[in-house]
């Protein structure tokens, strides 16, 4: 089972949505895409040797390293709000000084200030490109980091415990059938905590 990360859009405003929300997507898209690559490889292998199925999204919303990248990624947000709100907030008060004022300035004055206002208004629309950019880039390194720490651990779990192959199935229907028995969710998803509390995760390091 392989967990591949998408690029995901610029946001349109640094108040970004809800990752819960945007890592549902994510993982619908990745999976319906090696949808039919998978059940090709099942169908070739399939004999003997066990299959068991994953349900994808519930494990890595599951992970302890995915909501500790979150809550992490969660306090980064914030502190960018804020920044942008204090240069917004001050650009909003020299406007309304300048618009309180105007009857009583120069021309050369007027220009000035007006001039003054553009940068302010420049700065900040450039410091808002530049969140959402980072945004964008962080929000993307820590699903990388989380994905492939997951990725590593299946492979050798999977490898440990004899298993010919390991689906991960998404709302998009990957698998169409599986008994029960072979739902290994919950125990990989025991498995994979507990590695991660006890620091014996292989992959990327996504702890900071």
């Amino acid at each position: 089972m392989y967990f591949n990360k998408k690029n995901m859009n610029s946001l349109p405003k640094i108040r970004l949505a809800s990752l819960k929300h945007h890592l549902v997507s994510l993982i619908a898209i990745a999976f319906s895409t090696i949808a039919l690559a998978t059940v090709l490889v099942v169908v070739v292998t399939n004999g003997d040797n066990p299959i068991a199925v994953v349900r994808s999204p519930e494990l890595i919303q599951g992970f302890k390293a995915m909501k500790d990248a979150q809550a992490r990624y969660g306090d980064k947000q914030k502190a960018w709000q804020a920044n942008l709100e204090t240069l917004e907030e001050d650009l909003q008060s020299a406007m309304n000084e300048y618009r309180a004022q105007y009857a009583r300035l120069s021309n050369d004055e007027v220009q000035k200030r007006r001039e003054q206002l553009e940068q302010k208004r420049s700065n900040y629309e450039e410091y808002s490109r530049a969140l959402q950019e980072k945004a964008a880039e962080e929000e993307n390194t820590m699903m990388q980091g989380v994905l492939n720490q997951i990725n590593s651990f299946v492979m050798d779990y999977g490898e440990e415990h004899g298993y010919e192959v390991i689906l991960g199935t998404t709302s998009a229907g990957s698998v169409l059938y599986g008994r029960e028995t072979v739902d290994i969710t919950d125990e990989i998803l025991k498995a994979l905590n507990a590695a991660y509390e006890s620091g014996n995760m292989g992959g990327e390091n996504v702890s900071q």
